[in-house]
C-alpha cells in the first residue's frame, strides 16, 4: 500500500509496517516507493497482511458507523 499523507490515511497506515505514506503530489517519492515495493516482495507480503488485519480489526463498517454517530452526538 502506498498512500498520500493526507486526511485519515495516516490513521490507517500509522507506520511502515502497514505500508508507505508519501507527501501529496511528490512524484519522485511515489516513483521511489513503487520501485521499492517491486523489489521487496517480503516487505510487500508483510505490510499487506498487517494492513489487512488492521483494517479488519479497526475499520469495519460497524466501527466506522459508531464513530460517525459519536462524532455527530458530540
Amino acid at each position: 500500500m502506498i498512500a498520500s499523507d493526507v486526511g485519515g490515511l495516516p490513521e490507517i497506515i500509522p507506520d511502515p509496517e502497514y505500508g508507505l505514506l508519501i507527501p501529496p503530489g511528490d512524484i519522485n517519492e511515489l516513483t521511489k516507493s513503487l520501485k521499492y515495493l517491486v523489489k521487496k516482495e517480503e516487505y510487500r507480503k508483510l505490510a499487506a497482511g498487517n494492513l489487512y488485519q488492521r483494517v479488519l480489526s479497526n475499520f469495519s463498517f460497524a466501527q466506522s458507523l459508531e464513530r460517525v454517530i459519536k462524532l455527530y452526538n458530540d
